[in-house]
């Protein structure tokens, strides 16, 4: 039922159907410990129930309860998903990597998400790998059309548009009730558990909304290049010009730079443990292996990001080790790390050159 107006503030919402891990059943009224949730969720016996659609009206965005075509349309895409789930297995195309045991955040691991691919609903799953499929088909098309450089551009860009695909329809995602928009996965720069998830119409709307908004970035990007100047990529005459040159690396070890030849270094490093980059990549890591693992092998040999090189205070990586807490080794292997990186800029900084570091952390010291 959909309550609106008194009726909606009278039924507390705010109240919820969990609070710390414990919740309340909305049938009975009873309460439910959190290790038992975690259990029966580690059981795989934790799904999802539609309770609310929303909904497009002449007055702007409501809800409605789901209709009995609704619930069936549900089981319909269940019942196509393990149709295809064993050819789509077999061809490695649903991210089945394991969830690292070693992580700053376990709660994907308790709430029965063993695997990248769990981090989605069947129906999420079976759109998500339908769009990996005609990708796949559309990209061999277009390298029988396109230069290599231009086809790896064109597949480069339709990437990014599936893992923002991924980022807002997993099971991650919910509704932001403020503003009357779905929230992406990382509304928040962990994998917090939504109890109240929010899904995509990914039959009509998602894969439009998230490529609208690649091209929308690509168009900041060709605006940031072009300039009154000379061009980045090439000379008025036609002739080649190496003045734009991106490359990628640990800031350990810029050897490959000259020293004193650098004018402006500007950085925006992590602060300490405030956000674990590298788990939090993971997340899309195995989807661009899928995507662009044969466009840029080198940068997909790994089963998962690289957590031991990354200049942030993970104390999960110290775990068991002897003398000195976790949490102490954490914070001296960052500052090492960024030590290393500054010492670095240092050298390949030109006399007059001048070093921006951009800093936002909450603790000044």
């Amino acid at each position: 039922q959909i309550v609106q107006g008194k009726d909606a503030i009278i039924s507390n919402p705010d109240n919820g159907t969990i609070s710390r891990g414990t919740a309340i059943s909305p049938w009975s009224g009873d309460t439910i410990e959190g290790d038992y949730i975690k259990s029966e969720a580690q059981a795989g016996r934790m799904g999802q129930q539609l309770y609310a659609l929303g909904i497009k009206t002449a007055n702007g965005k409501s809800f409605r309860a789901p209709s009995d075509i609704d619930l069936k349309a549900i089981t319909q895409a269940e019942k196509e998903l393990q149709a295809r789930l064993a050819s789509w297995e077999t061809k490695e195309l649903i991210p089945r990597e394991l969830y690292p045991e070693v992580s700053t955040d376990p709660r994907p691991i308790l709430y029965g998400m063993k695997t990248w691919g769990d981090f989605f609903a069947p129906r999420q799953i079976l759109s998500l790998i339908t769009y990996l499929e005609v990708f796949h088909e559309v990209m061999q098309d277009a390298r029988k059309e396109l230069s290599k450089e231009m086809a790896d551009a064109v597949q480069t860009y339709l990437a990014l548009a599936i893992d923002k695909c991924a980022d807002y329809n997993s099971r991650m995602v919910r509704w932001h009730s403020s503003r009357g928009v779905i929230a992406g996965t990382f509304d928040r720069h962990d994998f917090s558990f939504k109890w109240s998830h929010a899904e995509f119409d990914a039959a009509h709307n998602l894969f439009g909304w998230t490529l609208s908004q690649i091209v929308d970035a690509y168009k900041g990007i060709t605006e940031l290049v072009e300039t009154t100047q000379l061009p980045l990529f090439e000379a008025s005459n036609g002739d080649s010009l190496e003045r734009l040159t991106i490359t990628q690396g640990n800031a350990q070890n810029l050897s490959h730079i000259k020293t004193g030849s650098i004018h402006l270094i500007c950085v925006d490093p992590p602060y300490y443990d405030n956000v674990m980059y590298s788990e939090c990549s993971d997340f899309f890591y195995v989807w661009m292996k899928r995507t662009l693992g044969h466009v840029y092998p080198e940068f997909f040999i790994d089963e998962l990001t690289d957590k031991d090189n990354e200049a942030v205070a993970n104390a999960a990586r110290f775990e068991g080790m002897g003398r000195g807490s976790k949490r102490e080794l954490a914070e001296k292997d960052y500052e090492r790390k960024m030590a290393a990186c500054f010492k670095e800029m240092n050298r390949v900084l030109h006399p007059d050159g001048v070093l921006t570091v951009m800093f936002t952390h909450k603790k000044v010291e």
